[in-house]
């Protein structure tokens, strides 16, 4: 039979110390202290540049005693230093979750970034728990104008021409592509389109532009929300028009008089005899048409008529009145349409002045020169009429009497209303 070895000396002295003294806490399943990140809300999945996000992650104790830590949250997003930030729970009871929300984001670069979520908090007995780690996407928005097509920069044209403005819209974002809004603007001359951006894209105007003679800027711009370089969403560049303007007729005037009559003044500012149709619409606010006519006008140079729409039995409610003039060889249509919104009401004194298509010029009185409205029919602001005027706003109705000529037709003297602001001081 085979002996067993006899233990004995300092190798027997060495077990028996082992087995005086407690096992480490690594060999124990202790997890009085354990707590970790568990999930990371945002951001997630596909974000926009320029956006404002708040980091936001999910913190749980899976110990057996409340515990308080920090909790710390990292973006690598392209900059020197990155997002960071942190916060302190107090106490978070066993078995309990709590979301955090940080300080706000705003992403920059582009492409795939990872944001870290960690917690630190003594005595954590198990750390392989405490970090969570999410990846996501960020979606560049980045519009810009490369160059104006129409009318092309430093090229003369001559006066009279028509054509759609154009500029060349180029996207260096990502996909999917955004609708972008364009607007141009020449003079007094506006108007927009709507278009998908591919890569590159020619946006072009809904509106007609007539060249008048002079020097132009033509302004483009680009609009789409979260732009990460909204600094080259703008061009301008010029242009010149050669020649002079000798056929142009005008809405020159649009406004409400003291009856509610809808009154508007077309005139020929050209240089020759004007044949042209002029048309009066009236719609109410869901767009219904109310009145529509069209007139066949003749004018001679400098001279002007009247158009009127009539107002007469409208119910309560918000209107639109438009006087518009149409010639073939008009060298400007930038000036061929006013419209005029207004309201009718009930219950309003009779006779005070309504809305005009002017924006009214403010007259300041004071001392001893307001007695010279003492002969004027003052309104405040809700339209009524004020006998004793005190410091403040008031608008005037002041009348005048014009020979106008409506449909080949001399329809002889009539009342205009004009209104002026005027600020009474001590």
């Amino acid at each position: 039979m085979k002996r067993m070895p006899v233990l004995s000396g300092p190798f027997l002295l060495a077990l028996v110390a082992v087995a005086s003294n407690p096992c480490p806490a690594a060999w124990l399943d202790d997890t009085t202290y354990d707590v970790g990140v568990e999930d990371i809300l945002a951001p997630k999945g596909t974000v926009d540049s320029g956006q404002t996000i708040i980091p936001r992650c999910v913190v749980a104790n899976y110990g057996d005693s409340t515990a308080g830590f920090w909790t710390f949250f990292h973006i690598d997003d392209g900059t020197p230093y990155g997002y960071s930030d942190s916060l302190w729970l107090p106490g978070l009871a066993p078995s309990q979750r709590e979301t955090l929300a940080f300080s706000a984001w705003v992403p920059r670069g582009r492409d795939s970034m990872e944001a870290i979520a960690w917690t630190e908090c003594a005595g954590d007995t198990f750390p392989a728990d405490d970090t969570c780690r999410q990846r996501f996407l960020v979606r560049v928005r980045d519009i810009a104008i490369i160059a104006i097509l129409k009318p092309a920069p430093d090229t003369t044209y001559d006066s009279g021409v028509t054509f759609y403005p154009q500029c060349l819209v180029w996207n260096y974002g990502s996909p999917p592509f955004d609708t972008v809004v364009v607007n141009f603007c020449i003079g007094s001359y506006v108007s927009a389109c709507t278009l998908y951006a591919g890569h590159s894209e020619t946006a072009t105007a809904l509106d007609p532009y007539t060249t008048m003679p002079g020097v132009w800027a033509c302004q483009v711009w680009a609009f789409v929300v979260g732009d990460l370089h909204p600094e080259n969403n703008m061009m301008i560049d010029t242009f010149t028009v050669r020649g002079t303007i000798v056929c142009d007729v005008a809405v020159t005037g649009l406004w409400q008089d003291s009856t509610g009559l809808i009154r508007g003044v077309m005139a020929n500012l050209g240089d020759n005899l004007a044949m042209f149709w002029a048309f009066q619409k009236l719609r109410d606010s869901a767009g219904s048409a109310l009145f529509d006519e069209s007139t066949q006008v003749t004018l001679w140079p400098s001279d002007s008529t009247e158009m009127i729409i009539p107002t007469a039995g409208l119910p309560p409610g918000l209107y639109v009145a438009a006087c518009s003039v149409s010639m073939s060889g008009d060298q400007n249509s930038t000036n061929d349409v006013k419209r005029l919104w207004f309201r009718v009401n009930t219950g309003v004194e009779e006779g005070q002045p309504q809305a005009t298509s002017f924006k009214p010029q403010a007259t300041v009185l004071s001392g001893s020169m307001v007695h010279s409205l003492s002969s004027k029919v003052l309104f405040d602001a809700t339209g009524r009429r004020v006998l004793s005027p005190k410091p403040g706003v008031y608008f005037v109705a002041e009348y005048s009497v014009v020979s106008s000529q409506h449909s080949g037709t001399v329809d002889g003297a009539r009342n205009t209303v004009h209104v002026r602001k005027v600020i009474l001081q001590r």
